[in-house]
């Protein structure tokens, strides 16, 4: 008969080789699940923008970009809150003159000086000039809404072709936002800018076409698979180079086999996300809310497994909320729709003021195709009446509510209600200013 502890010695090292297996078996998996990923051309490691290599005049421009920055920063915060919330077309929302908002808002300002040194020239990424950008877009943001102030004032003065050329700076300052959440709310900005630039004024044919070839030049694409790559390879590095205690480094060597397998689940799990940002952005909202709740219960799940992993992974996985798939919608609407819209003023100069009879009339000559709603997949919504007409998106709740707008330069509510009737789009009156 065996001793007891000869029982309990054979079970201690049953136990042990059982975990050295489990360990070697898992680790094994993780690689192999690693060497997948970077077979198929995806970084497992996370991207090294600083060392991007940018030409004299690239630098210059990240150069330029990242004091235009700094000068913004000396302004105090509320006041950078109100020029990016501010529609001079609105009453209610600018209860000061133009006169009192010219001198606040001075277009001569250093930020706006630099800006349009920078706008001309060629960007390619900030690299190791100003590498805090990447991780921090919002001033980058709130530069192009001063900048779309001051194209707002000039509009309001009637002065088209002069606003159409500022503007223009806000719609390039979009190359050097990568992050999808900032790029929406700089592009909805720019949106309202151009609405204000035509209800006051009818800018010339050469200052339409400069802006709707600044449109085209912004991707016509979203960035969500790319952040999503990106925060799976952030994921992976923090799991090579965890920062731990020293009681979570020896909790971690004990229960390795357990949290490697966790890192596999989480893995799959970023391989699902990075699927579902694929294919057009109007398929995603279908199945969005379903796998919404799928990434929710599988984190709860997670939680209620065991405490330990809060505890001992330096960084959960994936998150759905990241990946800002309407912000992506909203950004690629305001390029369709400035484009359509463009080529709709470019069309009334060459026909007497008439407005073409569909958005198929003003294709190859003024627009390549008819752009498409991000929302709903068919083309975005042209109607026309005897005063004005509009082009919208179906917006979030993805109905055709008849061109309710909203938002700064739309004539109507900043936000809609809850539930509310909400259509994206720009509405353009047939009488205006005079044209510069």
């Amino acid at each position: 008969m065996l001793r007891p502890r000869r029982l309990i010695a054979g079970a201690l090292l049953l136990g042990i080789a059982g975990c050295v297996i489990w360990d070697w078996i898992e680790s094994r998996g993780l690689a192999v699940d690693i060497a997948q990923i970077a077979a198929r051309g995806e970084p497992t490691v996370p991207i090294d923008r600083e060392t991007a290599v940018l030409t004299g005049e690239q630098r210059d421009a990240a150069r330029i970009y990242a004091a235009a920055v700094e000068r913004m920063r000396e302004a105090p915060p509320d006041e950078a809150f109100q020029y990016r919330q501010l529609d001079v077309d609105n009453p209610a929302s600018a209860p000061v003159s133009l006169a009192d908002l010219e001198s606040r808002y001075r277009k001569d300002a250093p930020a706006l000086q630099l800006l349009d040194q920078a706008t001309p020239l060629d960007f390619s990424g900030f690299g190791d000039v100003a590498p805090e950008l990447y991780a921090r877009q919002d001033p980058l943001a709130g530069l192009s809404a001063l900048n779309a102030l001051r194209a707002d004032l000039l509009s309001m003065r009637g002065r088209g072709d002069q606003a159409a050329e500022v503007l223009l700076a806000s719609v390039r300052l979009q190359r050097t936002i990568p992050g999808s959440f900032n790029r929406y709310i700089a592009s909805t900005r720019v949106l309202g800018s151009l609405r204000i630039l035509l209800r006051h004024t009818s800018p010339a044919e050469p200052s339409l076409v400069k802006l709707q070839r600044a449109f085209e030049s912004l991707p016509d694409t979203d960035t969500l698979t790319q952040e999503m790559m990106d925060a799976r390879a952030q994921f992976l590095d923090a799991i090579a180079r965890p920062d731990r205690t020293v009681g979570q480094a020896v909790a971690g060597r004990m229960l390795r086999p357990w949290l490697t397998s966790e890192v596999r689940r989480q893995l799959r799990i970023f391989d699902e996300a990075v699927a579902f940002t694929r294919g057009p952005i109007s398929e995603r909202f279908d199945r969005a809310a379903a796998f919404e709740r799928k990434i929710v219960a599988d984190m709860r799940a997670s939680q209620r497994r065991s405490a330990l992993l809060g505890w001992l992974m330096p960084r959960r996985g994936a998150g759905f909320g990241g990946m800002s798939l309407t912000a992506a919608a909203y950004d690629l609407s305001v390029r369709r729709i400035a484009l359509a819209t463009m080529a709709v003023e470019r069309y009334r100069r060459a026909h007497g003021g008439s407005l073409p009879a569909a958005l198929d009339g003003l294709v190859p000559a003024f627009l390549a195709a008819v752009p498409q709603d991000p929302f709903s997949g068919k083309p975005v919504i042209y109607a026309k009446n005897a005063v004005d007409y509009c082009i919208y998106s179906v917006d979030s709740n993805r109905i055709d509510d008849g061109g309710e707008l909203y938002g700064i330069g739309s004539g109507g509510q900043r936000m809609p209600r809850s539930g509310a009737p909400r259509d994206y789009g720009i509405r353009v009156p047939l009488e205006r200013g005079t044209r510069d």
